[in-house]
């Protein structure tokens, strides 16, 4: 009996196209060039992305929903109360530095690409903040504590991607214990639940670019906030 044919997957063409822009930058990207990264027919590829802007956007908006829904994994586990959005973004981006790995790397590098490239794609990401500075805003903190922190751990993002400063667990253990500093005394006296790790960044659902047609899909629905990714579920420990 023949083999099949492997199906064609909206996964296995982004990834694809991923490959492309990090080997040889947006600019490179074409049809043609994804086709034959992902071994499909460019009539395939058309099938699923008739344009290179529908390709890109495709390729942003799976990255942007991939970080929402890990957020939203990590805020799930955070007991509520004052700075519960915050607490998120240090479980979720102050871990351990082995869950900054090549592939979040790799990722975040194609996500600069591919917004430099055309900066309308760089809509969902805006769309994403937005969301991430109202949910900031009704943190229960005293003004600027919550944005303070986004700021060093964006801050800490953009190092790591160029390979500005090495990311090690002395350093990232020290930065995040001034980060709780400044959220005990941004809750003026309120009493801060946990940070409550997670043993990895939860995992985006099967076939999650399915339903990804294009940027305009990614807006609204809750945050990304921050960088990391990964498998698991069980909580690990609590600060």
């Amino acid at each position: 009996m023949p083999n099949r044919p492997t199906p064609i997957t909206n996964d296995r063409l982004l990834d694809a196209a991923e490959e492309v822009v990090l080997s040889r930058g947006a600019d490179a990207l074409t049809l043609d060039s994804v086709a034959a990264a992902a071994s499909v027919s460019k009539g395939g590829l058309l099938h699923h992305y008739p344009s290179k802007e529908r390709l890109l956007g495709a390729m942003v908006c799976r990255i942007v929903t991939d970080w929402r829904q890990d957020f939203e994994h990590v805020r799930a586990a955070q007991p509520a109360g004052p700075g519960r959005t915050v607490r998120t973004m240090i479980a979720h981006c102050m871990v351990r530095p082995e869950l900054w790995d090549d592939h979040l790397r790799r990722r975040s590098q194609v996500l600069f690409a591919a917004t430099i490239a055309d900066s309308a794609l760089c809509q969902p990401l805006r769309n994403c903040f937005a969301d991430f500075a109202s949910d900031l805003a009704g943190d229960g903190l005293m003004p600027g504590t919550a944005e303070t922190i986004q700021a060093v751990i964006d801050g800490l993002w953009f190092q790591w991607i160029f390979g500005l400063v090495p990311m090690t667990e002395t350093r990232l253990d020290l930065i995040r214990a001034r980060v709780m500093d400044l959220l005990t005394h941004g809750a003026a006296g309120q009493v801060v639940p946990p940070v409550v790790f997670v043993d990895g960044h939860g995992e985006a659902a099967a076939g999650r670019a399915a339903n990804v047609a294009g940027a305009g899909l990614c807006g609204g629905g809750g945050v990304a906030g921050g960088v990391a990714g990964g498998k698991g579920g069980t909580i690990e420990r609590s600060l």
